[in-house]
């Protein structure tokens, strides 16, 4: 009776406890695993729509072929901007000089319906003029016969039209549709050195003539000069040279003492749209292009929108520990002969012991936000590209496998101890892994969001405050005669 007893009991109990020794970690392992899948498939997916690695898959040479076709406007827009680029060479590479002014030179011919060509070709002149030594009020025969070339008060910028051609050049070369604004809006950066050049040239050029007694020919200069600036806001030029221009005026008019009432209202309304465009870029969700980097009022704005996914990604990184610690200890105790079925109060702390893990990456990582911030400027750069912060989830993940691990074995005796220390751990990866995959659930929708969000301030709507016709700023400039 006895022994028939004891068969029953060999083949009973391991029926009983193979939920516990088998079931339960392989529920926990695959729960934990499919979560940690999702949460790096959404991350992935990210990854490859930031708009700096959007930028690694273009073909250039179906781009650069696209431009070739350029005619019209388009044309004329995309030939100021090489002659901006030659301007910066100029300056970046005092030997470039010389072939930049003849390249310039030679586009002249190009830019029928603009003469801001010419003046372009008139900041190149006088930076050569300076590094000849010469004094500006030297420089005034050789400017005054390039500003006899210009014949009339039309310095448009083309953009609109560059625009609208770049936007199809750039996706048939590769880049997702979403991204081609902040592709286009990248390019009229080239354009603010030519301006900060012209503005010293003509400047040291007018104040000499002034003092020499050439009062109209310093008014002449100082006349280009405000019909530049005043084209560049009241034209389609592009908005990041629309808001330099402002700056460029709003201290322009207000150095002269002999400003007249109207322009003061130029003054106020160029101050008021200006304010208000950096209070609409402030309160928008940027992404981290990796493009327009310089002009930020607050640079810290285009990466809030991604603090989120940074925020998964530190969960991620702090799981990799739980789930390698989990999977050692629970093959470890399975394989044992006389392995023990994983106890629940020990699944039980290690869940505990991963929602107290999530709380305190969280905390982290507010404390932690401008180094991620830096993480993400990193991104697409030529340097150390590799973020640094990860290692701080990393610790907090190996902190939380020691103690899960510690507090899964000290809740049972003898050779148990095994099998709860490996169930604390993969409660502990569960409850992590699952916080990153809500996570990237809960953000999902921001998908493409950075470039649309990016773009929509740059090109606000007519009724908005960062629109410059709202403040009456181009009606003022029209009325204005410099």
């Amino acid at each position: 009776m006895s022994r028939a007893r004891s068969a029953s009991k060999r083949f009973t109990e391991p029926r009983r406890a193979t939920w516990g020794r088998a079931g339960l970690p392989l529920l926990l392992c695959a729960g934990a695993l499919a979560l940690s899948a999702l949460a790096t498939a959404r991350l992935y997916s990210q990854w490859r729509d930031m708009p700096a690695n959007q930028l690694r898959r273009i073909d250039y040479a179906v781009l650069n072929d696209a431009r070739g076709r350029y005619s019209g406007r388009a044309l004329e827009g995309l030939v100021l901007v090489a002659n901006s680029e030659q301007v910066t060479e100029a300056i970046r590479e005092p030997n470039h000089l010389p072939a930049s002014l003849a390249a310039v030179r030679g586009r002249l011919g190009m830019l029928p319906s603009t003469e801001l060509g010419r003046v372009q070709l008139m900041a190149l002149t006088m930076v050569q003029l300076e590094r000849a030594g010469l004094p500006p009020i030297a420089w005034w025969p050789a400017v005054r016969t390039q500003l006899d070339t210009v014949r009339r008060e039309a310095f448009e910028w083309c953009w609109a039209a560059l625009r609208d051609a770049e936007r199809g050049s750039t996706v048939a070369a590769g880049l997702n549709p979403f991204d081609t604004a902040e592709f286009v809006s990248f390019n009229g950066a080239v354009h603010g050195p030519f301006l900060q050049t012209l503005r010293s040239g003509l400047g040291r050029l007018k104040s000499a003539l002034r003092d020499n007694g050439q009062d109209e020919d310093a008014a002449r200069c100082r006349r280009l000069w405000r019909q530049v600036l005043r084209e560049a806001i009241t034209g389609d030029a592009p908005v990041d040279v629309q808001l330099l221009a402002a700056d460029l005026l709003i201290g322009e008019l207000t150095a002269d003492p002999e400003s007249t009432p109207q322009e003061r209202d130029v003054i106020d309304k160029a101050d008021a749209w200006r304010t208000a465009y950096r209070e609409a870029l402030r309160a928008a969700a940027l992404g981290p292009a990796g493009l327009r980097l310089s002009d930020r009022p607050d640079p810290s704005a285009r990466w809030r929108a991604w603090l989120p996914w940074g925020l998964a990604v530190w969960l991620l990184a702090a799981s990799a520990p739980l789930a390698v610690g989990g999977l050692a200890v629970a093959i470890a105790s399975f394989a044992r002969p006389a392995a023990a079925p994983l106890g629940l109060g020990a699944v039980t702390v290690g869940a505990v012991g991963g929602a107290v893990s999530v709380l305190l990456l969280v905390a982290c990582y507010g404390s932690a936000e401008r180094w991620v911030q830096d993480d993400f400027a990193r991104i697409g750069s030529q340097g150390d590209a590799r973020p640094r912060t990860l290692f701080i989830a990393g610790g907090v993940g190996l902190a939380a496998a020691a103690l899960a691990g510690a507090a899964g074995a000290a809740l049972v005796r003898g050779g148990a101890r095994l099998a709860g220390s490996g169930g604390a751990l993969l409660a502990t990866w569960l409850v992590v892994s699952a916080s990153a995959a809500v996570l990237s659930l809960a953000v999902a929708p921001h998908k493409h969001a950075g470039s649309a969000a990016a773009a929509q301030p740059w090109e606000p709507p007519a009724d908005s405050p960062a629109h410059p016709d709202y403040h009456g700023l181009r009606a003022a400039l029209r009325d204005w005669s410099p």
